[in-house]
């Protein structure tokens, strides 16, 4: 199932558990308006930090083939969510990851 993915930084003026809560509500928002599959939120650190000061976040939104166009077109819920964090300063970067295209990789 294709998904489409969001990275984003945390934002400067939120608190961890606050910007997590509000991607939270956010991301429910989506789900419900542009009748997506599901979505998870995980948050993301840089894995050589002995402190967890900064972190970024994933969101991934699973859809149907063929829904992610309607999701980010005019009026879309995932658009608007996109649009906030950019003027939020968060420096959201969207990808879609479909599982068709994907190289399998095992160990020789």
């Amino acid at each position: 199932m294709p998904r489409l993915l969001v990275i984003c930084r945390q934002p400067y003026h939120l608190r961890r558990q606050d910007a997590e809560t509000w991607l939270a509500q956010e991301v429910e928002t989506v789900l419900r308006r542009d009748k997506l599959q599901g979505a998870r939120l995980t948050r993301l650190r840089n894995p050589t930090s002995e402190t967890s000061s900064s972190c970024e976040w994933l969101i991934e939104f699973c859809v149907e083939t063929g829904a992610s166009s309607s999701a980010l077109g005019r009026g879309g819920a995932l658009r608007e969510l996109v649009a906030d964090l950019r003027l939020l300063g968060m420096q959201p970067t969207m990808v879609l990851a479909d599982d068709r295209e994907a190289i399998e990789l095992r160990p020789s």
